[in-house]
Order: C-alpha cells, then sequence, then structure tokens
C-alpha cells in the first residue's frame, strides 16, 4: 500500500536542527545522550532530513574525512578509505511511524548524491549485520563490505559490532541515483 504525501521536502544543513537531535536521541540511546545527541562530528558535517508537513521524518549525517567518524569510533581498526576524497555516512534513520514507505532509500539516495556534489570519491558506513534492511538498502545502490566486522565505540557511550561499507562514486553510479531519487520522489508525491 502506497500513501501519498502532500509536502515532503529534503533539507540539508551545517548544523543539528532540534527535532533532529530528539528523533537521533531517541534512535541511537546512549548513557551519554540525555541532553543532547550532539557529538564533536557534528559541527563539521552537512545533516540531510526529509520532512513530511515540516516535521523530521527521517535523518542523515555527512562527514569529510581525513580523521573520519568511523575510525574514530573503531580506534583506528577499520579498513575504511580515510582520506580527502572520502565522506563518512552516518546516524541513518527513519521515525517507526514513517517506515516502510521507501524513506530510507530516499535518503540514501540524496545523502550519495550530496556526496557526489560535494566532489568527494567514495563514501563510507557501517551497519549491524543483524539489521538485515539496512544492509539491502546499503548494497542496492552500491555499497559492498570493506574488511571484516569490527567493534564500534559510539560516542553515546555504546559500542556495537558492525560491518563497515563503502561505495566508489562513479558516473555509472551517479545516473543510477539520479533515476532512483527521481522515482522515489514520484512516488511519495
Amino acid at each position: 500500500m502506497s500513501k501519498k504525501f502532500e509536502n515532503i521536502s529534503i533539507e540539508i544543513s551545517r548544523t543539528v536542527a532540534n527535532e533532529a537531535d530528539l528523533l537521533r536521541m531517541f534512535a541511537f540511546p546512549g548513557e551519554n545522550y540525555k541532553i543532547t545527541s550532539e557529538d564533536n562530528f557534528d559541527c563539521n558535517s552537512l545533516h540531510i532530513t526529509i520532512c513530511i508537513d515540516k516535521s523530521i521524518v527521517a535523518y542523515a549525517r555527512l562527514t569529510p574525512g581525513p580523521n573520519s567518524v568511523f575510525h574514530s569510533w573503531t580506534q583506528g581498526k577499520c579498513s575504511l578509505p580515510n582520506d580527502n576524497e572520502s565522506i563518512d555516512l552516518g546516524r541513518m534513520l527513519v521515525n517507526g511511524k514513517f517506515r516502510g514507505l521507501g524513506l530510507l532509500n530516499l535518503l540514501l539516495i540524496e545523502s550519495c548524491l550530496q556526496s557526489y556534489l560535494l566532489g568527494f570519491k567514495k563514501i563510507n558506513g557501517t551497519h549491524i549485520p543483524e539489521e538485515i534492511h539496512m544492509a539491502r538498502c546499503l548494497h542496492r545502490v552500491g555499497f559492498t563490505n570493506c574488511g571484516d566486522t569490527v567493534v564500534e565505540h559510539e560516542s553515546g557511550g555504546i559500542s556495537v559490532l558492525v560491518q563497515p561499507v563503502t561505495c566508489e562514486i562513479t558516473s555509472d553510479i551517479v545516473s543510477l541515483w539520479l533515476i532512483k531519487n527521481v522515482l522515489g520522489n514520484y512516488i511519495l508525491q
């Protein structure tokens, strides 16, 4: 069943909106997130939100390398690219009330397109191996596993086993993303 929305928008910001911060605190619980989910990577990142009727329903963060999020959180143990040509995609989430509508795919594709427009050659991510839907979404747009699973010590004070993934941004991949993005926007509107 497909739902139609009157007012859907994608917004890109250099700061974390209060509503996005609350959504992140709920989605990524951690002992350090009593007041805010903001960390030392937020000020150097782009924050992408999908809004429906002006309410944030999906969120992702893009953080350029080097000295990336994932290398920091894995204490240098992940094998992801960590240079000026790489950007980390993290904190991807969709509000539970809006799951099953394709918003994760739309958010992922928009994040990849923004990375391309910023001139990055590779986009990195991680996912929890048991989160099959996230893994499928990442692999569907061109991400591949990059090394073995590794423990990630997130800024919220929790540790989790993750699978690093990366995607080389090529013109063929960008064409595919553009087609999927157009179709995704058409389906949601």
